[in-house]
């Protein structure tokens, strides 16, 4: 019994360090494919809700922690103002810019 549970545990020890290197191999082609998502919906949103040509300029931003907001009040400030559509809290913020957060 002890013999066959030491069988198992080396067994168990080769499949996780199988699928951590597997893990660790894939991990930065689904970021990747995550980030190209990224930047399709903000060409799709630029070009279609906003209706810019298609050679706008995309900007990145990182904000330190406890940021955001005051990014978001400053680019309002720059470019428009926020509108909230028919005063429902699950609804989205619109604003006369393309905002897509990005969390890893």
């Amino acid at each position: 019994s002890a013999m066959k549970m030491e069988q198992l545990q080396v067994e168990v020890d080769n499949m996780r360090s199988g699928l951590t290197r597997w893990c660790k191999t894939h991990y930065g082609e689904a970021f990747v494919a995550w980030m190209h998502i990224k930047v399709i919906r903000v060409f799709v949103e630029s070009v279609l809700r906003y209706g810019l040509p298609v050679d706008f300029t995309a900007v990145l931003y990182k904000v330190a922690s406890g940021k955001e907001v005051m990014l978001v009040n400053a680019l309002d400030k720059a470019f428009g103002e926020t509108v909230k559509g028919d005063d429902d809290p699950d609804e989205e913020e619109y604003h006369d810019f393309v905002l897509i957060k990005f969390e890893p």
